[in-house]
């Protein structure tokens, strides 16, 4: 019960981050950046 709880607050994390990435890159792709991680 406790291993599945922490597992969909992982997954929880998991989408967050990854939203907020997809976000993240869509800013700088809008400023006519390819890689966010490029400077």
């Amino acid at each position: 019960m406790l291993n599945d709880i922490w597992q969909l607050t992982y997954v929880q994390t998991v989408n967050a981050t990854r939203i907020s990435n997809v976000f993240y890159y869509r800013q700088t792709t809008s400023d006519g950046v390819t890689d966010p991680r490029e400077d």
